[in-house]
């Protein structure tokens, strides 16, 4: 379960890395 969890954030940090990328390069 630990194991899950630890996978999960790591896929969320990518994800909101991701969008925040494009979100920076569609403002700038």
């Amino acid at each position: 379960m630990l194991r899950n969890f630890a996978i999960l954030c790591g896929f969320a940090v990518v994800t909101l890395s991701t969008l925040a990328n494009c979100y920076d390069q569609g403002i700038g």
